[in-house]
């Protein structure tokens, strides 16, 4: 009788890999959800929606392995988003960062799961 033992172990492979592919992920849907947010941010001036972009997160923050966010430097943007008594809200930040999340999230899982075969 044979008996045969496998054991195949590619967890430090995907370790090695991970941060180049993890920037990646990270950078395309940074930019997508910052297309959608200008698509969806209502429009007065233009200012609110110019005023998207994407940017290095903090230093604090570094130590994360895709160190990107989005700012919006038009200080009124919550009251914008949440509403305030006088207005009703209208979100664009929400719905936009929603749309994007899922489609991260499905992305990673895709990639990691290739990855792992």
């Amino acid at each position: 009788m044979i008996t045969l033992n496998w054991k195949l172990n590619r967890f430090p492979e995907l370790r090695r890999k991970l941060p180049h592919i993890a920037v990646q992920i990270v950078e395309k849907h940074t930019d997508a959800g910052v297309s959608l947010m200008k698509q969806l941010a209502p429009v007065r001036t233009g200012f609110l929606r110019d005023s998207i972009h994407k940017a290095v997160l903090p230093a604090e923050m570094q130590g994360l392995v895709a160190s990107r966010g989005i700012e919006i430097d038009a200080p009124y943007w919550v009251y914008v988003e949440y509403g305030t008594v006088h207005m009703s809200a209208q979100p664009f930040v929400t719905p936009a960062m929603e749309s994007v999340r899922s489609g991260f999230v499905a992305e990673c899982s895709r990639i990691i799961n290739r990855e792992l075969r």
